[in-house]
C-alpha cells in the first residue's frame, strides 16, 4: 500500500463493520508505512468520513497531537471515550 490506498473490497465479513476495514487497513499499511499518522490515514480511507467511528479516530487523532506526556495522552483519551462500553462486543 505504498503512495495510495486501494479500498477493501466490502465482503460480507466487512460489509456493516466499518471497523474491520479500519483495522485491516492499518495492519496492510504498517508493513510498508512508517508514518503513524499516514497508516491512520489509510485506515480512515475504509471508512465513510461521515461515521462516528471516523469522526471519534480524528478526534484521539487531534488529543494525541496536543499530549505530549504518554500517561496524560492515556488518561485524556480514556475520559473523551468512556462512555464506550470496554467489551461492546459481550
Amino acid at each position: 500500500m505504498s503512495g495510495s490506498a486501494r479500498k477493501l473490497e466490502r465482503t460480507p465479513e466487512v460489509a456493516g463493520q466499518p471497523e474491520l476495514a479500519f483495522i485491516a487497513a492499518m495492519i496492510g499499511a504498517a508493513f510498508t508505512e512508517t508514518d503513524n499518522e499516514r497508516i491512520i490515514a489509510i485506515g480512515l480511507g475504509q471508512i465513510p468520513s461521515t461515521c462516528r467511528l471516523a469522526a471519534d479516530i480524528q478526534q484521539a487523532v487531534d488529543i494525541a497531537r496536543s499530549v505530549k506526556d504518554r500517561l496524560k495522552l492515556v488518561d485524556e483519551i480514556w475520559r473523551t471515550f468512556n462512555h464506550y462500553p470496554s467489551r461492546p462486543y459481550e
